[in-house]
């Protein structure tokens, strides 16, 4: 298995960078566009993101257990692999921009428009994340919904889960805006970490769990705790009951 895996990472790579190179003149164009800016970068995102599944030969099968919010909320999942980010564009048709890591700016074309569209955040550099939250904070007050990994990165050991962090909770909190918790349950599977080179890899099923979302009316920072811990479990459980599938 470890040469078929080592053969779909390089030619994963080849499909990621090569699709993108071809959608990013129409991306390029849409940032003419001002107003519709981000709307049409996500619109072509969402194209890229089923391009490359059909592409890869990986299904995005998702669970969705009770209807979306209206108006702007947080999406905080699980983190098991880069495909997360291409896949979330397939889970979700409600606009969102991603509050990630600003290590994703290096990434060729990709970091160009991420810097364009989403919320790089470098957390160590405590002045940089605070602003990057109140970007965060102004994003929702103008209607966008947020794309938040409370693990921060990929666990070593995925699918078990690190510890989150307090962020996406506390901002959820501070804007009165519902949480969407997202259980993705074998990604690690479809496209593990590019440097294990001979780590899991290859086609069939992505499988997601949208759970049902959790209000936040009415609490405040002293909940944080509770609100973290109760996403932390619904991700958990639901890992758990799909481990043996």
């Amino acid at each position: 298995m470890g040469p078929f895996r080592l053969l779909y990472k390089l030619y994963f790579a080849i499909v990621f960078s090569g699709s993108l190179l071809v959608l990013s003149p129409f991306m390029f164009a849409c940032l003419l566009l001002k107003n519709r800016m981000f709307s049409g970068i996500f619109i072509i995102r969402m194209v890229w993101s089923r391009l490359l599944q059909l592409l890869t030969f990986i299904i995005c099968i998702k669970k969705r257990e009770a209807p979306l919010p209206e108006g702007p909320f947080i999406i905080c999942p699980n983190h098991q692999s880069y495909l997360d980010i291409v896949l979330m564009h397939s889970l979700f048709r409600h606009p969102f921009r991603f509050l990630g890591k600003a290590e994703l700016l290096s990434w060729p074309i990709f970091g160009y428009f991420f810097g364009k569209t989403d919320i790089a955040v470098d957390r160590s550099n405590r002045k940089a994340a605070v602003r990057a939250l109140d970007a965060a904070s102004e994003a929702i007050d103008k209607g966008s919904s947020l794309v938040i990994f409370p693990e921060g990165t990929i666990p070593d050991n995925t699918p078990e889960l690190k510890s989150f962090k307090n962020g996406a909770f506390s901002l959820a909190i501070k804007k009165q805006v519902p949480i969407v918790p997202v259980t993705m349950i074998n990604h690690y599977k479809r496209f593990s970490d590019p440097g294990d080179v001979f780590g899991p890899a290859g086609p069939g099923l992505a499988r997601s769990v949208i759970h049902a979302p959790i209000e936040t009316k009415g609490m405040t920072q002293e909940d944080i705790v509770t609100l973290r811990e109760r996403v932390y479990q619904t991700i958990k459980q639901t890992l758990k009951a799909y481990e043996n599938r």
